[in-house]
């Protein structure tokens, strides 16, 4: 039993450093993005189109767009500015959307460093997140609560 919970532990860590590697590439990425774009005079945004049954008001599909330089969330042209921990929250969401996350991978990827961030902080922020998102009227993702869990990025089926 003792052998299984080391190799268990030693798989978890090598699964941490591997998804802190990925984590730093695509901060890497993200930067070199931004540097193109301020070079062709655009802004650089990551996109999640739209579900497949969503309603549309034009050819074009609805995308929510993360812009990485502002720090904000646009849908239909319409904006919203988040506070740095609720960006990265909603970021690691749309990375991860589909699954169940925990608090713990949740509270590790907002506050690496951090060891006195509990369920409540990890709480407010996606409360925070979820009334910020409402403004931009209805999207193509909700936010759900995994009650004992965590929460989960979810498409909507409208």
């Amino acid at each position: 039993m003792a052998k299984e919970v080391r190799l268990l532990v030693a798989e978890r860590d090598v699964l941490r450093s591997e998804n802190e590697a990925l984590r730093v590439e695509r901060q890497d990425l993200l930067a070199a993005l931004r540097a193109i774009s301020r070079r062709l005079g655009r802004r650089a945004v990551a996109t999640l189109p739209a579900t497949v049954g969503m309603a549309r008001t034009s050819e074009e599909p609805a995308r929510l767009q993360l812009d990485p330089a502002s720090r904000a969330v646009s849908f239909q042209h319409r904006e919203v500015r988040l506070a740095p921990r609720e960006f990265e929250l909603l970021s690691y969401m749309l990375d991860h959307r589909g699954q169940a996350l925990t608090r713990a991978a949740l509270l590790q990827a907002m506050f690496p460093a951090a060891c006195g961030e509990d369920a409540r902080t990890l709480r407010v922020h996606v409360q925070a997140v979820r009334a910020k998102l409402r403004r931009l009227g209805s999207l193509p993702v909700q936010i759900g609560t995994l009650h004992g869990i965590g929460y989960r990025l979810d498409h909507r089926d409208d």
